[in-house]
């Protein structure tokens, strides 16, 4: 009888674990998307959008710093959401840069 009792129950704990490993398995640490948002960062940085897109530079390192703190704290989710946020600013902040200094070469 008590074996009967085992089966039942070892089927649905089985596919409960294996939903779970699955579910973890399923969002890995956005590893990617903060190498892009870090490389977008200096890029930025090496625009110069520290002096022509401070705010747009600046939007891009605090959400940099909130990314990596979601990742330490393995809620990978608003990780990568914001490292795609990270990107966007910084592009934002070279192509304001770029404008600035083509301002300054056209006469």
């Amino acid at each position: 009888m008590a074996t009967g009792r085992m089966r039942t129950l070892f089927f649905p704990m089985s596919l409960a674990a294996a939903l779970l490993a699955a579910g973890c398995a399923s969002n890995p640490p956005p590893d990617e998307q903060l190498a892009s948002a870090e490389a977008a960062v200096a890029s930025a940085l090496a625009a110069g959008a520290a002096e022509h897109a401070p705010a747009e530079l600046r939007s891009a390192q605090e959400k940099l710093a909130l990314a990596k703190r979601w990742i330490a704290a393995r809620d990978y989710e608003p990780a990568r959401w914001l490292a795609e946020q990270v990107r966007v600013d910084a592009e934002l902040a070279v192509a304001k840069a770029a404008h600035a200094a083509a301002r300054k070469v056209a006469p």
